[in-house]
């Protein structure tokens, strides 16, 4: 406890908060028994997990963990655990929430968390940049740390060459070799000794060995010194390959179209709609690019949003383009809003991602005929993610962008996506925005009372 209140007197949280590393934290008033103190910190509302980032996320994260360690090494402290668990994105960048994590450190070139970092970051980049997203994310899953076999196997041909107990061999060797910095000397000799060549040197040159041991456990041999600025440079410098996703260039594609989306009828309607409803809160299902997000952050206003897209290429661009303009109010997530990835004991999309209004366009058509899903769980899932309004467009001609005389299926009918809207909202509305697009304006019916 004592460290702890340390870190509140000298000002060091205080700085951490400022800066943007930590959420405002404060020593509680609260009593917990068998505790000698509690600590209180602001609420993040909408929590992303690391499964859920884009590639330049993870980057990002990456890069936030060192420039925070690298702070944390001028005042004597240090991070005894640097997964990505304890990383989220706040206000647009990333931020740390495990307090437990900052303790002093009498020794920064030893980082005791430096296998974890590389397990729980690098690995999963390297084997991203390969791979590719659908790979790479779920790399992310379970909390696991990566062996070092698997991360050469997915990124370097030589390691699929080797026999498994060759790779073994190998493997063990590099993690004998970068466990040395912090190891007891007594350890270090013993381990040595039983090499021939070694005792041999050792017998011969006892001084030039004793300084060589030392120099080893102090982090002092290649590779062994966590330099931050070293593994920064090796995290920009990995890439990802340069395949484009299914729907990365769909916004670019539709301004072909419309020439300018300010002002495409389309949007404009929604802008409206929405401008009716005042929000304080968005979510956009199918951001994509952020054509639409863009205008709803300019002109509606929303305190924040949340913008969720199962195509990784698409909202990277976004990401990307909201980290250079500083954009403070959108929360990303790769995100399937039908079948999200469930871990325990992790707190479900839903309950992060809802807003005040949702908004979903020209998504509804792949959900139910490209997923098989039925309009019933459609709605089940999209209510789940409002807390007020919805705006949900109906594709009458299902794919087809222009009138065809084929109608949709039986489980995408008009009819049917009628009755399964109706079942969860209150119609407000029912507007036809282009010959293909249908536009659903609904408010979340209350929840029966018992």
């Amino acid at each position: 406890m004592a460290d702890v209140r340390e870190l509140f007197d000298r000002g060091i949280v205080k700085e951490l908060v400022d800066i943007g590393y930590l959420p405002p934290t404060w020593i509680s008033e609260e009593q917990i028994p068998g505790y000698a103190m509690v600590l209180e910190h602001e609420r993040i509302e909408h929590l992303t997990y690391s499964h859920e980032w884009t590639f330049g996320m993870l980057k990002d994260a990456a890069l936030f963990v060192l420039e925070l360690r690298e702070f944390l090494s001028t005042r004597g402290y240090d991070l005894v655990d640097a997964h990505c668990d304890n990383v989220t994105f706040h206000q647009g960048r990333p931020i740390w929430l495990d307090f437990g994590s900052l303790v002093k450190n009498p020794s920064p070139l030893i980082w005791a968390a430096g296998r974890r970092f590389e397990q729980s970051f690098i690995y999963p980049l390297m084997l991203w940049g390969k791979l590719g997203e659908f790979a790479g994310r779920r790399f992310l899953l379970g909390g696991e740390y990566m062996p070092r076999e698997a991360a050469l196997l997915g990124t370097s041909w030589w390691a699929r060459l080797l026999s498994p107990a060759g790779l073994r061999w190998i493997c063990t060797l590099l993690d004998n070799y970068f466990s040395i910095p912090g190891a007891p000397p007594a350890i270090l000799r013993q381990k040595l000794g039983r090499v021939a060549l070694w005792r041999g040197i050792a017998a011969t040159f006892p001084g030039l060995a004793e300084r060589f041991i030392q120099t080893a456990i102090q982090g002092g041999l290649p590779y062994h010194h966590h330099a931050g600025k070293r593994l920064a440079r090796q995290i920009r410098a990995i890439e990802k390959r340069g395949y484009k996703t299914r729907w990365e260039d769909y916004h670019t594609g539709v301004l072909k179209e419309v020439s300018a989306f300010e002002s495409y009828p389309r949007f404009r309607r929604l802008i409206a709609l929405l401008k009716e409803m005042g929000p304080v809160s968005v979510t956009e299902i199918g951001t994509n690019q952020g054509a639409l997000a863009n205008l709803i952050l300019k002109e509606v206003k929303p305190a924040t949003m949340v913008c969720l897209d199962i195509d990784d290429g698409a909202l990277e661009r976004f990401y990307l383009h909201n980290r250079e303009t500083h954009q403070t109010r959108v929360t990303h997530a790769v995100l399937d809003v039908m079948r999200p990835f469930s871990i325990l004991p992790k707190l479900p999309a839903t309950d992060r991602f809802k807003s005040e209004a949702l908004v979903a366009l020209a998504v509804t058509h792949h959900m139910v005929m490209g997923q098989c899903n039925s309009l019933d769980y459609l709605f089940t899932r999209l209510a789940a993610f409002t807390s007020r309004w919805i705006l949900a467009e109906y594709m009458p001609h299902g794919f087809y962008t222009e009138p065809v005389d084929t109608p949709p299926p039986e489980t995408y009918s008009a009819a049917r996506f009628d009755a399964a809207f109706r079942q969860h909202f209150d119609v407000v509305s029912i507007e036809t925005l282009e010959p293909t697009r249908m536009l659903y304006v609904g408010r979340l019916r209350e929840p029966p009372q018992c």
